[in-house]
């Protein structure tokens, strides 16, 4: 193929780490011939696009690595159409520092300087397998909405976390990403990061929040629209567990089976139009306000409310057509 940033699979299977960084450098742009490529963890260039042939072209990080990406992201950097594999055929019994693509910045509190910051970067149509940490990582980017990930339409399976989103790391998107047989679906600790149409099924853990110690200075706010939480560990495992969390989070027009919902020390959780189908035990442990708004239930499911006075259950039915307000039971 007459491109001159075209590097074809070599049939030798050698590290490649080092020519693609260098493809990179010299055109902006690497485009990978379908067939697998083994690397150390790709550094991308500043303003640079790698792509793939889809799943054809297969994107290996090397064992030998025990932290890092197999693409780690600079400024305004596109990675598309790529399959990314970490190694393991199941997800880990935690989450680990081997991730798929790491958008790593340099922030580490609020009045850090941004100067040097890391900004905004996309990642769409990959497939990502087998990494111990997150299928799609990102950790300390600060709380600028020009240092943001707008990630889409990618597959990620095997790993310890689908999507992470570490300490203080605000403003990413995510549209239509599919995360299955993972440890976590989501690790989601930063603020102001929404997540559309994703997928957070047949996972360990569904969708998952912590900012128990801190992990962002004003913590996990956000949405989820449209996303489903089913089928978490085998159908006796959590869909959504939010713990610590503050001011508010929005999941709105979700859905939710076979997996519970569980909020402890959690500030201002919505639940705006739900669809909630079998097998969903919702317990709730301190905090503030917890809304369910226009949510139709399948069953009534088993709720638990301690330590909460302030939750409240507002036009909600059960199929039937039945008003269902378990705080007025």
């Amino acid at each position: 193929m007459n491109i001159p940033y075209f590097l074809t699979a070599p049939a030798d299977g050698h590290d490649m780490t080092s020519e693609i960084e260098a493809c990179l450098a010299k055109h902006g742009a690497c485009r990978l011939s379908p067939g697998d490529f083994l690397t150390h963890g790709i550094k991308m260039s500043e303003g640079t696009t790698i792509m793939g042939e889809g799943a054809a072209t297969r994107l290996f990080l090397s064992p030998e690595v025990e932290s890092g990406g197999a693409i780690r992201l600079s400024s305004f950097c596109t990675v598309k159409d790529l399959a990314l594999d970490g190694g393991r055929s199941a997800s880990p019994e935690e989450v680990g520092d081997r991730h798929g693509v790491l958008f790593e910045g340099n922030v580490f509190k609020g009045d850090d300087d941004h100067a040097g910051q890391i900004h905004n970067c996309t990642v769409t149509g990959c497939f990502m397998c087998g990494f111990s940490g997150g299928g799609i990582t990102c950790r300390h980017t600060g709380y600028s909405p020009r240092a943001a990930i707008v990630a889409s339409d990618c597959h990620v399976v095997n790993s310890g976390a689908g999507i992470l989103v570490e300490r203080f790391s605000e403003f990413h998107k995510f549209t239509n990403i599919l995360c299955y047989h993972n440890l976590y679906g989501c690790i989601n600790n930063g603020g102001n990061n929404v997540f559309v149409n994703c997928g957070f099924t047949s996972n360990k853990t569904g969708f998952f929040i912590d900012n128990g110690h801190g992990q962002s200075p004003n913590c996990a706010h956000g949405s989820c629209v449209g996303c489903t939480f089913h089928h978490a560990d085998n159908n006796h495992g959590i869909g959504i567990l939010v713990k610590n969390e503050i001011p508010g989070f929005v999941f709105d027009g979700c859905q939710i089976g076979f997996s519970g919902i569980v909020l402890e020390n959690a500030d201002c959780v919505s639940f705006v139009g739900m669809n909630v189908l079998r097998k969903v035990p919702i317990r709730i442990t301190g905090g503030t306000l917890t809304l369910f708004a226009s949510a139709m239930f399948h069953e009534a499911p088993t709720v638990t409310i301690e330590n909460n006075t302030a939750v409240r259950f507002d036009s909600c039915y059960l199929k039937d057509g039945t008003p269902f307000d378990p705080t007025k039971m």
